[in-house]
């Protein structure tokens, strides 16, 4: 009897044993995730990644990769490079489709050797002989040299970048246009024209003091790409000058732009927001998100503004202007157009913009006369221990996202699990060029970004990219 038990564990432990090594050897497809996952949560060598991508079958080998994300790798010691480049230029990386470069230099500092990168770009990428897969790039807490930056333009405008879709530039340090121009010199100067470039859908460009001239450039890309339809510029330093020009290129192009992302730009001005307004009042606009988070719009006149534009435009879907301090006054300017009209209106972010128990009780009421509202984020809202208002608030806890929702940790955490569900950077594929409504990006899920290893300064906190 003992032998007989023996027996069947020994079957059953064999089994198993032939089920994982039938899982590991036959996988074909390409893991969604690659090695970010553990990247991310090691903080590994350039050694060690080298080891993992060298294995012949498992999913940390090169060839079962979507996503190559170096992330607090120092990319120094040149001859470990070289070897990576030689990786890189096999067929092994013909899957990959996400490229993201962060905390790269010695001891994870702020800085992409200039040297490494040229290896990188010049001996494996450019080096592939296969169809091209890479879709989106990202440069994200790396400083960039002049010279870095060519090499970034050289990479996106060969053949092997002609089938990029997105761009992330993220606290590169640049405090002028000259890096962002080096990149995109072959538009910019008339070399390159709409057939020859990479049909770009999204550039994003955080924390860069690169002024109104970003605006100018962004509306010339867009100009030659008419794909190019999700704009971030958030903490660009863009003023007022800056704003008119992007109000003229919707005024001009209204059914291009899907989305737009000015936050943390305080020098824009009530003129120049107001100008922005007036070009989105076009009816022929498509824009479905409207990012204007910290902007200093704490006006009743600018909200004024914006109230029209919820009245007249029926295309948006998702507007974020919290840490404007608009106040009661400001939300009962704004909520008046979506009780009295149907408006498309499903996501507002009024989080740490002055209300009290005032305004929240006019943004229940609005609750009541408009349907289409899924969800309104109030964090950091102080009303003062009101418990009968605080109980309203979590009566509407599906709706209204706060800091007095019961179990607020576990609504939190559901609340970040439906957002990734619905939209995971990581997984850009999901993205693409979808029209759906997609959730905006927040603090949370800036910390889980895959490129971002902290979230910049100033981002709302509540439930992207």
């Amino acid at each position: 009897m003992k032998l007989t038990i023996l027996t069947l564990l020994l079957i059953v432990l064999l089994a198993c044993f032939a089920l994982a090594e039938e899982t590991t050897t036959t996988t074909t497809g390409v893991n969604d995730y690659g090695i970010e996952e553990d990247l991310e949560n090691e903080n590994i060598s350039l050694e060690e990644l080298l080891e993992r991508l060298d294995e012949k079958k498992g999913t940390l080998a090169l060839s079962q990769q979507t996503d190559l994300f170096f992330r607090k790798i120092p990319l120094v010691n040149k001859e470990l490079v070289t070897k990576l480049a030689d990786r890189l230029a096999s067929e092994d990386a013909k899957f990959i489709k996400r490229l993201v470069f962060n905390k790269n230099g010695p001891n994870k500092e702020n800085e992409l050797d200039q040297e490494s990168l040229k290896i990188l770009i010049e001996n494996g990428f450019l080096k592939q002989t296969y169809e091209p897969s890479l879709e989106v790039l990202g440069v994200t807490s790396n400083k960039l040299s002049l010279e870095s930056c060519s090499l970034i333009s050289k990479l996106i405008f060969s053949p092997r970048g002609i089938n990029l879709k997105k761009l992330y530039f993220y606290n590169n340090e640049w405090s002028n246009s000259e890096c962002l121009e080096k990149i995109f010199e072959p538009i910019l100067s008339g070399q390159k024209s709409t057939k020859d470039v990479p049909q770009l859908t999204k550039l994003s460009i955080i924390q860069n003091q690169v002024g109104d001239k970003v605006a100018t450039i962004v509306t010339q890309l867009a100009n030659t790409i008419p794909s190019l339809s999700n704009i971030v510029l958030r903490d660009v330093n863009l003023g007022e000058e800056g704003i008119v020009n992007i109000a003229k290129f919707i005024q001009n192009k209204p059914n291009q732009l899907i989305r737009l992302d000015i936050s943390e730009n305080r020098n824009i001005g009530l003129n120049g927001f107001s100008q922005l307004i007036t070009s989105l009042r076009n009816d022929k606009t498509i824009l479905t998100h409207l990012d204007i988070n910290n902007i200093g719009m704490d006006s009743n006149q600018a909200v004024t503004h914006l109230a029209n534009l919820i009245r007249e435009n029926k295309s948006l879907k998702k507007i974020d202007l919290s840490d404007n301090q608009i106040g009661d006054s400001g939300i009962e300017i704004l909520m008046t157009p979506i009780q009295q009209s149907q408006s498309n209106i499903a996501k507002l972010d009024l989080s740490n913009t002055g209300v009290t128990k005032v305004g929240v009780q006019t943004i229940l009421k609005t609750l009541e006369l408009n349907k289409n509202i899924k969800r309104i984020f109030l964090y950091r809202t102080d009303l003062l221990t009101d418990e009968t208002l605080e109980a309203e608030l979590k009566a509407k806890k599906d709706i209204i996202k706060s800091d007095y929702v019961i179990d607020e940790e576990k609504v939190e955490d559901d609340v970040q699990k439906e957002e990734e569900k619905d939209v995971n950077v990581a997984q850009e594929e999901a993205e693409e060029m979808s029209e759906e409504e997609e959730p905006e990006m927040t603090e949370e899920e800036m910390k889980a970004h895959p490129l971002f290893n902290e979230p910049p300064q100033q981002i709302t906190t509540k439930d992207e990219l």
